[in-house]
């Protein structure tokens, strides 16, 4: 296909039991995804260099799937590499993300073998997109790790060994108390850490939750021992030192998850280094 500047149009649906989207270029082809079977309308010949062009990135995949799943396997005297990437879907959890981000990086880094590679050194392949229409979202906005994020950290950036997401939601926890003829209900806001991780080089997700202590105030409602019913509420502002134990055991899990289930089924350092250089390389040529 020759290298042209096309313009895309999208249009996307999403209706109870169907996926429909369709991708207009302005070589007169559209490319249209319904329920994840792919079909073109267009002229013959461009159709056809459409497909000739997927069938080829199709069998290029495979092909480097191949290359990374034969290469010698990693010795256990070589570090592995990890990259932590926060997410959050609670607002208020937002401006903490980065210190839990760096508490978890710490606890990791106790393992000697572990080498914790800055979020920012893979920042530019994080806020790509990925999906069209209604599908498309930014890479590092996964709320857990998924295979594109994987992919794109080994095809891309070849950084990392292992990929790791934080994601924090605001969970409220009560308790019922009495005393002095009265009871109540007291209810605090706690943060539910969960995380999860994946090789970068075959997909296995796995995950984990652990629930800080933190709290960002309490609310109380009650009846006294005259009948009388009464609530309030306490705010404070979050400590996130309070929560530095969760995270701790998250990382606790996570290295035994990568020391069990992980470090022996990675390429050698040098292998997977030489196999990303020349996937680099078959992609500049191709261009």
């Amino acid at each position: 296909m020759q290298k042209s500047t096309i313009a895309v149009l999208i249009i996307g649906l999403a209706a109870a039991g169907c996926s429909y989207n369709k991708q207009c270029f302005g070589d007169g082809v559209c490319k249209i995804t319904k329920d994840g079977v792919v079909t073109y309308e267009g002229p013959p010949d461009k159709v056809a260099a459409y497909k000739a062009k997927e069938e080829g990135d199709k069998q290029a995949a495979a092909a480097l799937e191949k290359a990374y799943a034969d290469a010698p396997r990693r010795e256990a005297a070589e570090p592995i590499r990890i990259v932590v990437v926060a997410n959050t879907a609670a607002a208020g959890l937002a401006p903490l993300m980065a210190t839990y981000q760096q508490m978890l990086e710490q606890s990791l880094a106790a393992n000697p073998r572990l080498k914790i590679v800055p979020s920012s050194q893979v920042g530019l392949f994080l806020s790509g997109t990925t999906g069209d229409g209604f599908d498309k979202k930014r890479i590092g906005d996964a709320a857990a790790v998924d295979e594109k994020l994987t992919r794109v950290l080994r095809d891309l950036s070849g950084a990392a060994d292992v990929v790791i997401v934080l994601h924090a939601e605001e969970k409220s926890k009560s308790g019922f108390v009495s005393g002095k003829g009265g009871s109540g209900v007291i209810e605090m806001v706690n943060v539910d850490f969960q995380g999860s991780l994946s090789s970068v080089y075959a997909f296995a997700p796995a995950q984990q939750s652990e629930t800080g202590r933190s709290t960002a105030g309490l609310s109380m409602s009650g009846i006294d021992k005259s009948g009388h019913a009464s609530q309030g509420e306490l705010k404070g502002k979050r400590d996130p030192e309070q929560d530095r134990g969760a995270l701790q055991s998250l990382a606790t899990w996570m290295t035994q998850q990568i020391d069990s289930k992980i470090a022996a089924q990675l390429p050698a350092t040098a292998a997977a280094a030489e196999i990303h250089q020349q996937h680099a390389k078959d992609i500049f040529t191709k261009k």
